[in-house]
């Protein structure tokens, strides 16, 4: 491994380590704050991996996030936010077929975040989208987020569950 790739890995695994404390808050709110930091840390890495999809798909993810943390997310915007990430990452893409992976997950996280309500949806929101980030990460020699990805998705599952059990026997 190559010392650019190994500070894209140490600056990607900061921010997921983040997104993974974030899966045990229990606002959707208090989740958002922390994501936009992720972006923050991952669009420097994916920068270094020549991920240039990926970082794009990370920069205007980190805004629409924001958008959505002050309650400012309408629906004129989210259709901006998916449709100029998904364009800008086609036009700069040069990983080929692994560049498409940071676009579908963009399209299912924005529209996930944007609709969901809870923390429990944001959570299976999460789960989603960072199975697609796990193969990204793993074709990108970005192991250490992959790995914590995969923290993400189990502790994402256990949190639902867990908050599912709290819901049913408070009715």
């Amino acid at each position: 491994m190559t010392l650019t790739v190994i500070i894209a890995n140490v600056l990607s695994g900061l921010g997921t380590i983040l997104m993974l404390v974030s899966t045990f808050l229990k606002t959707k709110k208090s989740m958002l704050k922390i994501s936009v930091i992720d972006y923050i840390l991952n669009t420097m890495a994916n920068i270094l991996i020549k991920g240039y999809s990926a970082a794009v798909v990370n920069i205007i993810g980190g805004i629409r996030d924001y958008f959505v943390y002050k309650n400012k997310m309408n629906n004129k915007l989210l259709v901006l936010f998916i449709t100029s990430a998904s364009v800008i990452a086609l036009v700069v893409n040069q990983q080929g077929w692994i560049g498409f992976i940071p676009i579908i997950s963009e399209i299912e996280y924005g529209i996930g975040t944007a609709k969901v309500k809870d923390g429990v949806g944001y959570k299976i929101i999460l789960a989603i989208n960072y199975l697609m980030w796990i193969v990204y990460c793993m074709c990108t020699k970005l192991y250490v987020p992959a790995i914590l990805y995969a923290g993400i998705v189990i502790s994402s599952i256990i949190n639902i569950i867990k908050n599912k059990k709290i819901l049913s026997n408070n009715l």
